[in-house]
C-alpha cells in the first residue's frame, strides 16, 4: 500500500492463527463458509489479540473498529458477486488475506483483513484488490490510520495517530494531508488547525503552543509566510505583520500589554529599518533601527515637554544630539516618501 501502509519484516504464522478471524461476524448471522450476506447490525472487526503490538497510548485513543451498513457498500450492484472464504490466502510478498472476494474476477472485494510479515494489519473494505472505502491500518509499531481509502492510499476523511502522541484528523489525498485538518502533538499540548497542501501546512491556519503562545495567519510550504499574528506568551507581546520563512520580516507592529508599541520595519525577526517606538508615558523614538536596536539618525519626542530633538544612536544608545545647523544638513526620517 502507500505510505500509510508500508510493512516488510518477518513474522510467525502462529501470530496469524492467534488473531481474530472475521468469520465470527458471518457465523453470528448464520452464514456459511462462502457468503455475501452482511446482516443489519454494525460490523466490528476485533479480537483479544488484534492490538497485540500497539503501545498503550495508541490503543486508548481509538475505539473498537466498526463499519456500518453504508460503509459496507451494500448498494453496489457488484456486491452480489462477493463471496466470503473462511481461510487466509497468500496474496504475495508474505501477505495473508481473509475475507470477501469477487467470485467473477478473483479479486479482493468487500470486507476483509490482511496481515503483513511484520504483523501490520489492515481491516476494512476492498475493491479491485486494493483498499477502497473505510478501513483501519495498524502498523507493527502501533501507529494507526483509520478513515477513507482509495486504491491503497489514504484519501478523504481520516485519522492518523502515532505512538508518540501526535495525531492528525482531517482531509487526505494520495496518502498526504490535503485540505482542512487538525494536527496535535504531545497529547494535545501543541496543535495546528487549518489548511494543508500535499502534506504541508499551506494556506490559512493557527498554530498553538503548550505555553499559550500562538501564530495565526498565512502558511506556505509549512512556514509562516505572508501576513500573520504571533502572540509571545512569555513576553505577553503580540506581533502582527509580515512573515518570511517563519521570521518576522517586512512591515509589522509589536504591542506589549504594558502599553509599549513599535510600528515599522523588521528583518530576521528583529526591528531593522525605519520605525517608531512609543512608551506608555507617550515618549517616542522615530528613526533608524538595526538588529533590534536604535541605530542611526532618529528623533526623540518628549510627551511631557512637548519637544522633539534629533540625534544619533549607536546600538541602542544615544551617541549625541544633532545641532540645529547639523539638522539642516541631515535628511529627516521618512516613511512612505513622507517626512516624519
Amino acid at each position: 500500500m502507500g505510505n500509510c501502509c508500508a510493512s516488510n519484516t518477518d513474522y510467525s504464522k502462529k501470530e496469524i492463527d492467534s488473531l481474530v478471524l472475521i468469520q465470527s461476524y458471518f457465523r453470528v448471522n448464520g452464514s456459511s463458509s462462502e457468503s455475501n450476506g452482511y446482516g443489519k447490525n454494525h460490523l466490528s472487526v476485533h479480537g483479544p489479540n488484534s492490538a497485540q503490538k500497539q503501545k498503550p497510548e495508541t490503543i486508548e485513543k481509538l475505539p473498537q473498529f466498526q463499519l456500518g451498513p453504508k460503509d459496507l457498500d451494500l448498494e453496489n450492484p457488484n456486491a452480489v458477486n462477493r463471496v466470503y472464504i473462511d481461510e487466509f490466502k497468500d496474496v504475495g510478498d508474505g501477505r495473508l488475506y481473509k475475507g470477501q472476494w469477487n467470485k467473477k474476477t478473483g479479486e479482493r472485494d468487500g470486507l476483509g483483513i490482511q496481515f503483513w510479515p511484520d504483523g501490520s494489519k489492515y481491516e476494512g473494505m476492498w475493491k479491485k484488490d486494493k483498499a477502497n472505502g473505510k478501513g483501519r491500518m495498524t502498523h507493527a509499531n502501533g501507529d494507526i490510520y483509520e478513515g477513507n481509502w482509495k486504491d491503497d492510499k489514504a484519501d478523504g476523511q481520516g485519522l492518523f495517530i502515532d505512538t508518540n502522541g501526535a495525531k492528525y484528523e482531517g482531509d487526505w489525498l494520495d496518502d498526504m494531508q490535503h485540505g482542512n485538518g487538525l494536527e496535535t502533538w504531545d497529547n494535545g499540548g501543541a496543535r495546528y488547525q487549518g489548511q494543508f497542501f500535499k502534506g504541508k501546512k499551506h494556506g490559512k491556519g493557527r498554530f498553538d503552543w503548550e505555553d499559550g503562545s500562538y501564530y495565526e495567519g498565512d502558511f506556505v510550504d509549512g512556514q509562516f509566510q505572508g501576513f500573520g499574528k504571533y502572540y509571545f506568551a512569555d513576553l505577553d507581546k503580540i506581533y502582527q505583520g509580515e512573515f518570511r520563512m517563519s521570521n518576522m520580516e517586512g512591515r509589522g507592529q509589536e504591542l506589549w500589554s504594558d502599553g509599549r508599541k513599535y510600528d515599522g520595519d523588521f528583518k530576521n525577526g528583529k526591528k531593522d529599518g525605519e520605525g517608531t517606538f512609543e512608551w506608555p508615558n507617550g515618549n517616542k523614538y522615530i528613526g533608524s533601527w538595526k538588529k533590534g536596536k536604535q541605530h542611526g539618525i532618529g528623533i526623540w519626542a518628549s510627551a511631557k515637554e512637548g519637544t522633539k530633538r534629533q540625534g544619533e544612536w549607536v546600538e541602542g544608545k544615544r551617541h549625541r544630539w544633532i545641532s540645529g545647523i547639523e539638522m539642516l544638513a541631515q535628511p529627516s526620517p521618512t516613511r512612505g516618501g513622507q517626512r516624519l
